[in-house]
């Protein structure tokens, strides 16, 4: 299944870096199957994505952004409510800093993918065929199932079905580009980022037998003095 996706600005976050936010040169894994399941979701399906296509050259641009370094946090709101405390808010001006965001500028994708189900019929109806029709009638009509996005969500993706075939697609890129490390899927039981050595080959970011592994994060162990 081919989904053509594009839009001005896209952010796809390196988690290497800190509070600066720099994006990876093309749309990750992760993003992809984000912007699918967007587009249809449903417990029972399970989204990969295959081929991710690199339309538009790569274009960067640094912005800087007014943001705060404090958020209202889950305990604060517990602990008001039991004491029934009605102030919860928060002075952006104290805590108000400027970051900067290296992002990505006119963006144009091609996403390859696939789905799987966990069932094979859903009252009584083939749940394959169910999720093919409902999801090329949304591809028609621009429904979806949440605003699909780039990275933030103030970064709107627009997306279409792709109605040519593979052969047809045309990229800006010849040859092999090393991406190097690039975030793949994230194990949410362990918090752990699933990581890949991204190879662009001629505009192909090609995902069906890539080699993951897990980047475990060293914690730091405290030293006496």
């Amino acid at each position: 299944m081919l989904i053509e996706v594009w839009g001005e600005w896209a952010c796809f976050t390196r988690p290497e870096f800190g509070a600066e936010r720099v994006s990876y040169d093309v749309m990750t894994p992760s993003a992809a199957r984000g912007i699918v399941e967007a587009i249809y979701w449903h417990p029972n399906v399970q989204w990969t994505i295959d081929r991710i296509f690199v339309l538009n050259p790569i274009k960067k641009m640094n912005i800087k952004r007014n943001e705060v370094s404090e958020k209202i946090s889950s305990r604060s709101i517990q602990a008001a409510i039991r004491s029934h405390k009605t102030d919860l808010s928060l002075n952006p001006e104290a805590c108000r800093q400027q970051r900067n965001t290296l992002l990505l500028k006119d963006v144009h994708y091609i996403i390859d993918a696939h789905f799987t189900t966990s069932v094979e019929v859903d009252h009584g109806i083939n749940m394959t065929g169910k999720v093919m029709n409902i999801f090329k009638r949304r591809l028609k009509q621009g429904g979806c199932y949440s605003e699909p996005y780039f990275g933030f969500k103030e970064f709107t993706a627009n997306f279409q079905a792709y109605e040519g075939r593979i052969s047809d697609i045309q990229t800006p890129f010849e040859g092999i580009k090393e991406l190097g490390l690039m975030h793949y899927d994230r194990d949410y039981r362990t918090n752990t980022p699933i990581m890949f050595n991204a190879i662009l080959n001629n505009g192909c970011l090609d995902l069906r037998d890539v080699q993951t592994f897990r980047l475990e994060l060293q914690k730091e162990v405290p030293t006496c003095s």
